[in-house]
């Protein structure tokens, strides 16, 4: 059409038109533009955009313009509300850039009696005649922090949803954390796909309201918008604002398909279904306007349904059930679809969708694969005829039956289902489960129960084959992976269930400190704990001995099946079978045992023989840091005071296990005391208890924390007894600090037995600690200073020997140092004599080494030279080396059993001597009749 034909159209319009609104009173005005009301009617054959709906926040609109989960903040940290942002605690300071003062912010919203997953709700805005559809809003987050520094997890998110007349909730815009390898401590961003993980650095939300929105792909008669939030921990803040839908309105377009139930690639579908066809406007449909073929079923027809006439909506009975397990598509044929408006027109072209009846069916092996996470996380999967073969107080687990397995060693063929509460399977049902599949922390399950479905096809059935764990598995060998990487740990068993035959607990915690897994312990399978062996932990340094870590070793979490098995009362050393599930929580993977059966314990306290007559003792012992309960002036005591009950408990336990577990050696030497006030507070102890007396000597040291050496001795048979402090002003070559923290402590006596007296040598040690030793900055000068306070101890024995030539020597504490090398520094050897320069990093020509002294701990069985548990391994800290001299009376040591294998539960247990401290004390038996060269008078 030229623009002469435009012209006369134009003017044929507004002459009609004028005629009409004549008629009415209105006029045209002297530019010759009608009234609102005439663009109104005119909208029909003009384009125009415009706003359809908004919320800035400015007044509060809940409960008129909008509905929400229950606003609420505690003051601080938790909130879901409408705010000015007066008062927010937000990481960076606060928001900006929002349109005018109020907006929308959250933070930890589960906090405070808040709901996880709160929401913002707007309904029925009025779509009818738009097209283009759009949404925009402002979308801001508090906290800044980049990479590892950020505080969203891969649970939190924010996202937009919308439905068009009512068809069912689709994702507009996402908003969640960024991957950088982990799952938590991570900055949030836009999703484009909402995957669960943002697009990365260019779409990070920080505190300035950035806008983001999405394209409206369908329009019809009304539009609802949903806001959800998800943020459970304080310092992840998220907040939006001015929410806008835009679209055109005017435009004759022709119908079109907006929503269908089942929705595109659904899944679930049941067997007797409808199909519902939502369009944008009414329509009418022939009695071919839809087809429908499934994989199993074919083609089917339509029962009722077809045809329609003005109608905006379809709802069809397909003349035949569905069958579980097939896809069905269905095609909305465009030629066959018209409209009903002033301009009739049918669909542009064919509306093609498909669903899946039932559920996807997968293999437990193929929902667990063989990566971290399952590839079906969030989906609902049916997973048929599997064997139940645990039971726990909040599910069950099944596993794939051997027929089936997959031969494949990195998937797992086990899987946990859980039910909310006790099972109602049995242990050899085969039962069959559809559900949602979740990554809970980690730990691959079916879950939501409300909506699972559990089908017990037979009962009675043999149990899958069990992973076995014995000498073989897991492998001993450093570098030997089960998973095949160190990053897999065990997830290609997670679920299934094991068989130990036999094994050892090497350790009843898993660790020490408040708050971690106290209660857990460690096991090897097989017949041996584990112990600490010669060199570097792995992968160690090139040309150096490595140890391999005992890698084999496996945490149990006897409390992982809520129920069953007793929680408390495992003593490391205790030989056990067990048969249970392999776990995972709290990013450690677990035996989680359904059945524990102590075979041989290891009964404690173990205590050791009296003296006989004749015969001194002298035992050594770590106190664990023994503070009182007085806060002592400057940094004495380094802040640490005790509580009193505490205090007075922990010296009743030392108190009995000094004298009726190490059975009151005549000499004790003590290592991590706070000072001569504590000492003479458990001699006091002792007495109480026992009758014994004890007398006490302490010299305060160097130690920064306030810990020190000091003696008990039994003065009716320790006489002329002098106490002298060695290397306390002693410089380390390395720093010109202080080399020696604690200072060895002398104790020169003449000992009075029933028919022998003996003069003797004692000196209390304890020499700086592993801590650190293998730290890039700090390690250097403690590998250098343990060298050096070994060579240091050397040269005072040496000069012991000389100004008391013919006294035997006893050396005694803890060491803080093995047996044998740890690949670093040889301390031990290099006291002895024996250090080897090639098994150590640092390493100086050993004081003695002509003539080596001997080390009490190396006369022991092999399976008895501990004193300390660290991380499952027992080791050798705490030592006895003797002289020659000394060698001549010595008779025999015996670690005391009842710190390092007790469990941690009895360390407030103040009626027992079981876990005082940390350290086995030791006794040595010293009997002056040995000395068979000189015992007659023979020179």
């Amino acid at each position: 059409m030229g623009w002469f034909e435009q012209g006369l159209l134009k003017c044929h319009i507004n002459l009609l038109l004028g005629q009409i609104f004549k008629e009415v009173g209105m006029k045209l005005d002297k530019f010759g533009r009608f009234t609102a009301a005439v663009l109104l009617i005119t909208a029909v054959f003009t384009i125009q955009a415009a706003e359809v709906w908004s919320e800035s926040f400015e007044t509060d609109g809940q409960g008129v313009r909008y509905t929400s989960t229950a606003e609420f903040t505690d003051g601080g940290g938790d909130y879901w509300m409408r705010t000015d942002g007066v008062g927010l605690p937000i990481s960076a300071g606060g928001y900006s850039a929002m349109d005018g003062t109020y907006f929308w912010a959250a933070e930890d919203v589960d906090g405070e009696g808040g709901t996880k997953e709160p929401e913002l709700n707007v309904t029925g805005i009025d779509i009818n005649g738009f097209s283009n559809l759009s949404f925009s809003g402002l979308f801001a987050a508090g906290n800044e922090g980049g990479p590892g520094a950020g505080k969203y997890d891969s649970t939190d998110y924010m996202k937009v949803q919308y439905q068009i007349d009512g068809g069912g909730y689709v994702d507009g815009v996402c908003f969640n954390y960024e991957n950088n390898g982990d799952s938590s401590n991570e900055p949030i961003g836009l999703d484009t796909d909402c995957d669960g993980e943002s697009d990365g650095v260019s779409g990070r939300l920080n505190s300035v309201f950035t806008e983001y929105g999405f394209t409206i792909a369908a329009t019809g008669g009304s539009l609802d918008l949903k806001v959800i939030v998800s943020v459970d921990a304080g310092d992840e803040e998220l907040a939006f604002d001015y929410l806008v839908v835009s679209g055109d309105f005017g435009v004759d377009s022709p119908p079109a398909v907006t929503t269908t139930i089942p929705a595109d690639g659904a899944v679930g579908v049941a067997e007797n279904a409808t199909v519902t066809i939502n369009f944008s406007e009414d329509i009418n449909a022939t009695s071919s306007a839809v087809t429908m073929g499934c994989g199993t079923s074919g083609s089917i027809a339509f029962a009722s349904g077809l045809p329609a006439s003005a109608v905006s909506q379809l709802v069809l009975t397909p003349s035949a059930t569905l069958v579980d397990g097939e896809t069905c598509d269905v095609s909305v044929v465009a030629t066959e679809i018209t409209d009903i408006d002033g301009t009739p027109g049918n669909m542009a072209i064919n509306y093609d969708f498909s669903f899946l009846v039932g559920y996807p069916t997968a293999e437990i092996y193929e929902i667990q694969g063989s990566g971290m996470a399952s590839g079906f996380d969030g989906q609902t999967v049916k997973s048929p005829n599997n064997i139940v073969t645990v039971l726990s107080d909040s599910g069950f687990f099944m596993q794939t039956p051997d027929a089936r397995d997959d031969l494949d060693d990195l998937t797992s063929n086990g899987i946990f289902v859980y039910t909310g509460g006790a099972p109602t399977v049995q242990v050899g049902d085969e039962v069959t489960v559809t559900g949602e599949i979740d990554e809970f922390f980690g730990f691959t399950e079916f879950a939501n129960p409300g909506s699972q479905i559990i089908i017990t096809e037979s009962q009675g059935n043999a149990l899958p084959a069990a992973k076995i764990l014995d000498q073989n598995y897991p492998s001993t060998v450093a570098g030997e992976y089960p998973c095949g990487t160190e990053a897999m740990g065990y997830e290609c068993v997670e679920g299934m269930w094991f068989v130990m035959p036999e094994g050892v607990i090497s350790s009843s915690y898993s660790s020490y400190w408040v708050g971690a897994n106290r209660d857990d312990f460690l096991v090897k399978a097989g017949a041996s704990r584990a112990f600490r062996e010669t060199g570097i932990e792995f992968p160690g340094e090139p040309g150096l001995p490595i140890f391999d870590g005992n890698p084999e070793l496996l945490e149990v979490d006897v409390s992982g099946l809520g129920f069953g098995v007793p929680t408390a009362g495992y003593n490391a050393g205790a030989h056990v079978t067990m048969f249970g599930v392999f776990g995972f929580d709290f990013n450690e993977y677990e035996l989680w045992p359904s059945v524990v059966v102590v075979t041989k314990d290891n009964v404690l306290p173990d205590t050791t023989a009296p003296a006989a007559v004749n015969e001194l003792t002298i035992g050594s012992l770590n106190m664990y840091r023994l503070f009182n309960d007085v806060d002592d002036p400057g940094s004495e005591d380094d802040g640490q005071v005790e509580d009193p009950q505490v205090y007075a408990g922990r010296l009743a336990k030392f108190a009995k296990y000094i004298v009726n577990d190490m059975q009151a050696p005549h000499i004790v030497a003590l290592q991590e005391v706070e000072n001569i006030d504590v000492m003479n507070d458990l001699a006091a102890a002792i007495t109480a208890q026992s009758g014994l007396i004890y007398t006490t000597a302490l010299i305060e040291g160097n130690d920064q924390g306030g810990i020190d050496v000091g003696y008990l001795y039994n003065a009716s048979v320790v006489t002329n007894v002098q106490i002298t402090q060695l290397g306390a002003a002693e410089i380390n070559p390395y720093d010109n600090s202080l080399l020696h923290d604690r200072p060895p402590l002398q104790l020169s006596a003449d000992i009075v037995l029933s028919n022998h007296t003996l003069a003797i040598q004692v000196l209390n040690v304890h020499l700086r600690s592993m801590g650190g030793i293998d730290d890039p900055g700090n390690g250097d000068r403690v590998r250098n200073k343990r060298l050096s306070q070994a060579q240091s101890l050397s040269v005072m024995i040496a000069d012991i020997q000389s100004s008391h030539p013919g006294n035997p020597v006893y050396v005694l504490g803890d060491f803080n140092a093995f047996q044998f090398t740890d690949g670093y520094v040889d301390v031990m050897g290099q006291i002895t004599g024996t250090a080897i320069d090639a098994d150590n990093m640092l390493w100086a020509p050993p004081l003695f080494a002509a003539n080596p002294l001997t080390n009490a701990t190396q006369t022991l069985m092999a399976d008895e030279q501990y004193s300390f548990l660290f991380g499952g391994s027992a080791q050798a800290l705490d030592h006895a080396v003797l002289d020659d001299i000394g060698l001549l009376f010595f008779k025999e040591m015996n670690y005391v059993r009842g710190q390092a294998d007790a469990p941690l539960q009895y360390e407030n247990d103040y009626n027992s001597s079981l876990r005082a401290g940390d350290h086995d004390g030791f006794v040595l038996y010293v009997s002056p009749e040995l000395d068979v060269i000189f015992k007659n008078g023979f020179e």
